[in-house]
Order: C-alpha cells, then structure tokens, then sequence
C-alpha cells in the first residue's frame, strides 16, 4: 500500500513522516517518489529508503532512523551535496544506525578533518 503512495501521489508537501513503528517495507525499496517534499523528511524504520530517494529529496531537514545505507551510500550523499549537484536546500540531516560505519569511508574525498573530541578545543570569535 506504501508503495502504490510513493508511485502515485502527485502533489507536493510540506513535509512527509514515516513513523509507524508497525510499518513493514516487505524488503522492499522506495528508490524516488513523484511528488516534493518542501521542509521536512522523517523516517524512523528506514531500512526501505534507497540512496537515490534520499539525492531526489531536496528538502530543509532529513531525519532516518534505522537506516541501512553503506558507508559508500553516505559517501555518495555528502559529496553530491557538497558540490551542489543535489540536496540544494538541506540545511540539517541527522542519519542514524543500529549497526557501525566506516567514518573515514563515509567522509573520504568530502574535504572533512576528523577530530578527537576528547583533544579537540572548540575556538570562539
């Protein structure tokens, strides 16, 4: 039923949460919809969002929870939207897990600097 929604919904909106915790993807995954999310994207079972709905989103805030995207998946994220080519408007993604990435995987080639919070001294100006 999910997917007949994603297939067929037209109209735009100001934002779209996924958060049934009874919700099931039946291994399924959503890879764009046909219709713009304008402010705010959630999800807390994410496990049937693919990489590309994520690039089509072009929304304010993106919000998954229980994810199950690669390190080589955020990877493509970030420096897509670091070098302008999608994701124009994010402004905040937060993109949590159950299991462990490769931080440096994730980050590599995206001109980030990993720092020790526990070395690190935050300079105010």
């Amino acid at each position: 039923m999910f997917e007949i929604f994603m297939n067929r919904f037209r109209k735009s909106v100001s934002e779209l949460s996924v958060v049934d915790d009874g919700f099931n993807c039946d291994g399924s995954t959503c890879k764009w919809a046909n219709f713009k999310v304008k402010e705010k994207f959630i999800s807390n079972r994410s496990e049937w969002i693919h990489i590309d709905f994520l690039l089509s989103l072009d929304c304010q805030r993106i919000y998954t929870y229980q994810s199950n995207f690669s390190a080589e998946d955020l990877n493509k994220f970030i420096r897509s939207w670091q070098e302008g080519k999608t994701n124009h408007k994010l402004k905040l993604m937060e993109c949590k897990s159950d299991s462990s990435r490769d931080v440096k995987e994730a980050l590599k080639d995206c001109r980030s600097e990993m720092m020790d919070p526990r070395t690190t001294r935050v300079k105010y100006k």
